[in-house]
């Protein structure tokens, strides 16, 4: 166990609180500045519950459907401002070919921190946008809502196929 003496403790641990005082308001002053990992680290900590919050928050306002027929929404949903049900919205294909059918649709999907999301970037193109953990699939004006809507200290960790390298 480490023991520090008392004047070691004052001193240097005022200099310490005064050294964390001005890059908390360094960061504050300068919103965006080496604060996206921070940020993007937090969205890693996201559930899909507070995606769906911080979008609705941003002016993302669409119905959320389940992908389950139980009607709970854990890793997966639809976002739409169809009136389509939950039986026609699990019938879309997630293919880049079939793009005609998602208009005003979107599939989102929080995906263990492992994944590989190449794959989908690769498959889905255009059609595709990746904010780690999470995957978003369909109406691409719907996607660029999204994108504005995590944009600002999420840039860094916002992929999509024409910014994939």
């Amino acid at each position: 166990m480490l023991c520090l003496s008392k004047a070691f403790t004052l001193s240097h641990g005022l200099g310490l609180a005064l050294i964390a005082v001005a890059a908390g308001l360094t960061v504050w002053a300068f919103p965006g500045t080496d604060d996206t990992g921070a940020c993007a680290s937090k969205v890693q900590e996201w559930s899909m519950a507070d995606m769906l919050s911080h979008l609705k928050e941003s002016g993302v306002e669409l119905r959320v459907v389940s992908t389950r027929k139980d009607g709970r929404i854990e890793q997966s949903a639809f976002l739409t401002s169809t009136d389509r049900s939950w039986h026609e919205l699990n019938l879309l294909p997630k293919s880049s070919q079939r793009m005609d059918l998602w208009n005003n649709t979107l599939y989102c999907e929080r995906c263990p921190r492992d994944a590989d999301l190449s794959v989908q970037a690769e498959l889905w193109g255009e059609s595709c946008l990746i904010v780690e953990p999470f995957v978003f699939f369909g109406d691409q004006n719907l996607l660029q809502r999204v994108r504005s809507a995590l944009e600002g200290p999420l840039a860094s960790g916002i992929r999509s196929m024409e910014s994939s390298p």
